[in-house]
């Protein structure tokens, strides 16, 4: 779980330039990366020794984060814009 929370990160932050053309799919990466993070934190909690990737399920938690947030923050500035210019 931590490893596919990372990849999906990654996969979301990567997808954000491209914001008005992906956002579904950055915005389904950053959701279910997040979802993946925070279980795999507590799966890594609760047993530390059969459940690792503690760091990779942190990663992956603050890059969907950070993914969510600033493809919100393109689509409010996307949306500004043309609203100025309609």
């Amino acid at each position: 779980m931590a490893l596919a929370a990372m990849v999906l990160g990654i996969v979301a932050v990567a997808s954000m330039p491209l914001a008005p053309l992906l956002t579904p799919a950055s915005v389904l990466a950053g959701v279910v990366g997040l979802v993946l993070g925070l279980m795999a934190m507590r799966a890594a909690r609760r047993s530390p020794a059969t459940h690792a990737g503690r760091g990779q399920a942190i990663a992956g938690v603050v890059l969907s984060a950070f993914a969510l947030v600033a493809t919100v923050i393109v689509v409010l500035f996307f949306i500004s814009v043309s609203e100025a210019v309609v």
